[in-house]
C-alpha cells in the first residue's frame, strides 16, 4: 500500500514538472550541475515560481544576492502543498552565505544555502496537521525533516534519511 502510495505522489510531483516546463522557458528542471541551480531572471518578486510560492517567499531575506533554488526541491514543496490542501507560511528558503553567517547556529553546509531546504511555519496549528505535514514529507521523499516547536524544516540532502528535534 505504501509503495503505491508514494508512487502516485511522484506522478504528482510528475505532473507539476510537466505543467511548470510548459508554462515558462525562464529555467529548466533538469539542468545538470551539482545544486541544479536557478538563475533569477524575474525582477518581480511578486512573480509566481509555481501555483503557489513567489519568488519573494524563495529569497534571501538580505535581497541584496541571487537565489539559488534546486528546482526538484521547488517542486517537492509545491506537491506537498498540494497534498496538503493548505497554504502555509514559508519561514526561510534560500539563504546566502553571508546573511546565514549572521544567523546563530547556522551551518556554512546549510541546505539553506544550496537552495534545497525550506521552514514551514506551524503557529497556530493542531499536532495532527504537523503530523500529517511530516508524514506527506516523508512520503514525498525529503531526506531531511527537523520539528522545532514553531515551524518544520524540510530539505532535500543527499544520502540517508535523517530526522531530529530542535528548540
Amino acid at each position: 500500500m505504501r509503495a503505491a502510495y508514494r508512487t502516485n505522489l511522484l506522478a504528482i510531483l510528475e505532473l507539476q514538472l510537466c505543467a511548470a516546463r510548459n508554462r515558462t522557458s525562464t529555467w529548466d528542471p533538469w539542468v545538470p550541475g551539482p545544486h541544479y541551480k536557478w538563475r533569477t531572471i524575474i525582477n518581480e518578486k511578486n512573480e509566481y515560481l509555481t501555483d503557489n510560492f513567489t519568488l519573494a517567499e524563495i529569497s534571501c531575506p538580505c535581497g541584496n544576492c541571487e537565489a539559488r533554488i534546486d528546482n526538484r526541491h521547488l517542486f517537492k514543496i509545491q506537491a506537498l502543498r498540494d497534498i496538503i490542501g493548505k497554504p502555509f507560511k514559508v519561514n526561510s528558503w534560500f539563504r546566502c552565505l553571508t546573511y546565514n553567517r549572521t544567523l546563530a547556529g547556522s551551518s556554512e553546509q546549510s541546505k539553506h544555502v544550496f537552495g534545497k531546504a525550506t521552514d514551514i511555519s506551524t503557529r497556530g496549528w493542531p499536532d495532527d496537521e504537523i503530523m500529517n505535514l511530516i508524514s506527506k514529507a516523508y512520503l514525498l521523499g525529503f531526506k531531511g525533516i527537523g520539528i522545532y516547536p514553531t515551524f518544520v524544516h524540510l530539505d532535500s540532502r543527499e544520502g540517508e534519511f535523517r530526522m531530529w528535534v530542535g528548540e
